[in-house]
């Protein structure tokens, strides 16, 4: 597997291609306090651009969604502790720890976050294909604790939780990509899990691990099998198999709690916080659910989103679909 050091939490001298990226992305849930987030960063140097995603959200059905694209990149945003943008940061502070920082009118965020395990790939670069070329050609994870506050209008909530965490770096086509499903999360110190699968127009690539205790046990088969709302964007469970080397099968399956749709041109992804259990075993986490499926043909906007915010800014969890519902145009 291919190493990732401290350099590499900073920004990465850009290739020569067009659509050469680079992006940063943080996930967490803090389950006492019924509340978690999705900050990611990226850039595209070649185009002299950055982005940012932002999201909050509550188990009492708060959702915030901030997606700003187009933005200039700035001297600023690309240094050696990591990236920027919009007044998003996301810097390391040392092999282990960094701080998430972010504000807006409506919200604010300050955290810092302790890895439990060092960063690693999803799967072993350089094998995936040419959607690994196109899409993750580096690309490294870790999952750990997350404490600080998040300003919700005038109200300041504690944050004590659990997050999961990339850097990814290399030539990204979001026309390429035709599906993916992302499933990670963590128990704590004890079991973290990330598992990947990546649909081209040529090839696919899966991927995936299971952390116990620090160790890495490696993925030699992966299955996630992920049901659909009617919205057929958004996930209403999902249960995700790995058949390790040495033997063993791990299986956990996933309820979520809501989310958000982000994306990049006409790509849409669905990304939603959620609960896994292991089977078999007393183990229980929090998780993120993140899928898109490339089925309008780059034309359809998507006009419903049962259980992820689709609109910027504040909206409220909404129940299952009715029997007849006029959609928004």
């Amino acid at each position: 597997m291919s190493r990732f050091s401290f350099v590499d939490e900073g920004a990465h001298i850009p290739g020569d291609d067009h659509l050469w990226q680079e992006s940063q992305i943080f996930i967490w849930w803090d389950e006492r306090q019924q509340i978690g987030g999705l900050q990611r960063v990226g850039h595209i140097p070649n185009q002299h651009k950055a982005n940012y995603w932002h999201g909050l959200m509550t188990g009492e059905g708060y959702r915030y969604l901030t997606d700003v694209h187009g933005l200039p990149l700035t001297a600023d945003d690309r240094d050696a502790r990591g990236l920027a943008s919009g007044g998003q940061s996301m810097r390391a502070l040392d092999e282990r720890r960094g701080s998430i920082d972010f504000a807006d009118d409506n919200t604010e965020l300050h955290l810092r976050y302790q890895d439990f395990y060092p960063m690693d790939e999803v799967w072993e670069q350089g094998t995936g294909g040419h959607v690994e070329a196109e899409m993750a050609a580096a690309h490294f994870e870790t999952s750990g604790r997350v404490t600080g506050n998040v300003r919700i209008g005038e109200q300041i909530i504690d944050v004590d939780g659990m997050f999961h965490r990339d850097h990814s770096w290399g030539p990204r086509d979001w026309e390429y990509l035709t599906g993916h499903r992302w499933v990670v999360g963590t128990a704590g110190p004890q079991f973290s899990f990330s598992s990947a699968t990546m649909l081209g127009n040529q090839d696919l690539v899966s991927g995936g691990y299971v952390i116990r205790n620090g160790k890495r046990y490696q993925a030699e088969l992966l299955d996630i099998v992920i049901g659909i709302e009617p919205d057929n964007v958004t996930a209403r469970n999902a249960t995700v198999t790995w058949q390790l080397a040495g033997g063993e099968t791990v299986i956990i399956d996933c309820e979520p709690v809501g989310g958000w749709m982000f994306g990049h041109g006409n790509y849409l992804e669905s990304d939603q916080l959620g609960h896994f259990q292991v089977r078999g075993e007393d183990i229980t986490g929090w998780c993120d659910i993140e899928m898109s499926m490339n089925h309008r043909l780059h034309n359809q906007p998507v006009r419903l989103a049962v259980a992820a915010a689709l609109k910027q800014g504040v909206t409220q969890a909404r129940d299952r679909v009715g029997l007849f519902e006029v959609l928004a145009r």
